[in-house]
């Protein structure tokens, strides 16, 4: 029991509001353990959460609801390359740093297709997002990514945030292959 635990190491039992609450918050999926190495220092570390990695793109960090996809839409600048188009809105409404990946069938009917463009972008602003300014960020694939690989997208992206000001001009942005 949790309280002869406690009695032994010199500490007080918890009381009952403390025990709830953990309980509640187990319930509603808590973080229960952080699993982070002492040579890991990426900004991208994953916690635990009962047996699964978080993913770095959790509800905090995208564009979630329509309005605030129409709000970069109306409000923002946009710029296009070849592979894709990147719309961003700065300084952010919230103070927070968003993105969203608008996908739609428009850009081909194949959900396989489709999900090879979610990833790329994906990828490309897991690598670019210590190095962006704080902005609520929108990325489009074009017809083109269809044929694209990695290092195009990511050229593509990189171009698009530093016309629009989300990237210093002198940053060397160098492709993670891994």
């Amino acid at each position: 029991p949790h309280h002869l635990r406690c009695r032994r190491a010199g500490t007080s039992p918890p009381t009952r509001a403390e025990l709830e609450s953990d309980t509640r918050a187990q319930k509603a999926g808590a973080v229960i353990s952080t699993h982070q190495s002492s040579e890991d220092t990426s900004p991208h570390s994953t916690t635990r959460v009962r047996g699964r990695k978080q993913h770095f793109l959790d509800a905090k960090t995208r564009l979630r609801t329509r309005f605030q996809r129409d709000y970069v839409r109306n409000h923002g600048s946009s710029r296009g390359g070849k592979c894709c188009v990147v719309a961003a809105v700065t300084p952010p409404p919230d103070d927070c740093g968003r993105v969203a990946f608008v996908i739609s069938r428009r850009y081909c009917t194949k959900a396989v297709t489709r999900n090879r463009a979610r990833r790329l972008l994906r990828e490309t602003y897991r690598q670019l997002r210590p190095l962006l300014e704080p902005a609520w960020l929108v990325l489009i694939p074009r017809y083109r990514m269809q044929t694209a690989g990695l290092a195009d997208v990511t050229k593509d992206v990189v171009a698009g945030c530093r016309a629009l000001g989300l990237l210093a001009a002198d940053t060397h942005v160098e492709i993670d292959r891994a």
